[in-house]
């Protein structure tokens, strides 16, 4: 970008993009799940891939702390020449390493049917398992019990449950969520909040004959299960893929929509009485949040998005402090990222992309970036609604070949100006902005129709976006 000063001043030298990713493994298929075991230093690998570093692991591994590669057993059975069943989740409990996947064995003919665990040694089943074909989709550990959410039915003492069962180590216990019209419910993750169990997936019924439904997550209080306000909103575009308790509030992430009448976009928090937003949520209305996970106070959230909160760029990671969102970087995937693992204070991710920065990086990674790319949003405590000076003016939106921008407190001039596209894509350098008083003047003859993003950098840290379309 070419910038020209009308008064004192400067803007900072635009960042390319560096390299901030490296592949952290060879996995001839993509990664559904990554648990970073605090205990014994480990990190677990999940998923439909057969080889990893050219080894035969058919589904499952693990790095030690020294980055050695171990098999779990044989891992799966009945796998093909290069995928297997894809393992959804695992976790630690009780000194065992528990995984679920839609198999009835593992380790060369033990029956487990669609859980299992690892005791270092060997694989056991827990009892008789789910009844087949079923998995979990989510662990979740309470008071000395393993929670346990997923598309499954089991027999418990002659009684079917659900799609939430606890389990004590040694048996089985249900919860007796009611039953969805013959099937299992696709429940995803499970999760204590304020003396509640809470449920949350894909589901739809009616609770009882009082007009009652619930819609995606339901709540229960030792006695009976209940709809939590109006559930979630939306035709095909509903879903809850992930719930955490992150700051005494309750976490929702999935396909939701706000347009549809929901709090948030792709992600909302539950106080006990009210859903609330997060912070402007995700900017994509047809992105998709995955997997969420705490790690030093912040909550992650991966998936397929390009930006969060007021329009700042991210594409599949970013994180949110309880007051504003911030991208982990500027690079862009080509594809999903499913899940996140902090693993020896460095980030792990594993999904379905292929490609970060245009550079082959193949369904497994870690970060060896800096965070002198990243870009935050206004803090929620000090944003404004967004017809006030909360946020660029830009006009005249859409845009020719210019266009005027103004920030709040036209005192002070920006010391960073950053164009990007839906992508995250970084166009800086394909325009040129004339910096006056209190406006700027961007010309952008250069740069393609369609929609991007404006952020603006102040001296003191703030940092003000906008987005315009170019026609």
């Amino acid at each position: 970008m070419r910038t020209i000063l009308i008064l004192t001043g400067m803007l900072s030298a635009l960042v390319l993009h560096a390299q901030n990713w490296a592949q952290a493994g060879i996995v001839n298929e993509g990664i559904n799940y990554l648990y970073s075991d605090s205990i014994n230093g480990n990190l677990y690998l999940g998923g439909p891939f057969r080889y990893v570093n050219g080894t035969s692991v058919n589904g499952i591994c693990l790095l030690d702390c020294l980055g050695a590669l171990h098999t779990l057993g044989s891992g799966q059975d009945n796998c093909g020449p290069f995928n297997c069943d894809p393992i959804k989740i695992i976790t630690r409990y009780k000194d065992e390493h528990y995984v679920s996947w839609t198999n009835k064995t593992i380790g060369g003919g033990i029956e487990v049917n669609g859980i299992a665990r690892w005791d270092g040694n060997a694989w056991k089943s827990l009892n008789n398992g789910f009844n087949f074909p079923s998995a979990a989709n989510g662990f979740m550990e309470h008071e000395g019990d393993l929670y346990v959410a997923g598309a499954y039915t089991i027999d418990i003492d002659s009684v079917t449950h659900y799609g939430i069962a606890k389990w004590n180590g040694t048996a089985w216990t249900g919860f007796g969520f009611p039953n969805y019209p013959n099937d299992a419910p696709l429940s995803q993750a499970a999760a204590w909040y304020k003396g509640k169990l809470y449920l949350a997936g894909g589901f739809l019924f009616p609770l009882g004959d009082n007009g009652d439904y619930i819609l995606d997550i339901a709540s229960f209080d030792g006695q009976q299960w209940s709809p939590v306000a109006d559930g979630i909103k939306g035709g095909l575009w509903h879903g809850i893929n992930d719930m955490v308790v992150y700051k005494d509030e309750l976490y929702v992430c999935g396909l939701f929509r706000q347009i549809d009448g929901n709090a948030g976009n792709k992600i909302m928090r539950w106080n006990g009485t009210q859903w609330k937003d997060v912070g402007g949520g995700i900017c994509d209305p047809d992105a998709t949040l995955h997997h969420m996970l705490i790690h030093d106070d912040k909550l992650y959230v991966t998936g397929i998005f390009t930006c969060v909160g007021d329009g700042i760029p991210a594409s599949c990671i970013a994180s949110w402090d309880g007051e504003r969102w911030c991208s982990y970087g500027n690079s862009v995937f080509n594809n999903r990222v499913l899940s996140i693992a902090f693993w020896h204070d460095t980030m792990y991710i594993g999904g379905g992309f292929t490609e970060i920065d245009g550079q082959p990086v193949n369904y497994f990674a870690k970060w060896i970036g800096d965070h002198s790319t990243d870009t935050c949003s206004a803090p929620v405590s000090v944003q404004k609604e967004p017809s006030t000076a909360s946020t660029l003016q830009i006009s005249p939106n859409p845009a020719g070949d210019q266009l005027r921008i103004q920030w709040p407190g036209g005192e002070m001039l920006p010391n960073n100006l950053r164009v990007f596209d839906a992508s995250g894509k970084d166009l800086s350098s394909l325009t040129d902005v004339v910096i006056n008083a209190q406006t700027a003047t961007l010309r952008t003859g250069r740069l393609a129709p369609g929609l991007y993003f404006l952020q603006v950098g102040m001296g003191d840290g703030r940092v003000w976006s906008g987005r315009f379309v170019k026609r």
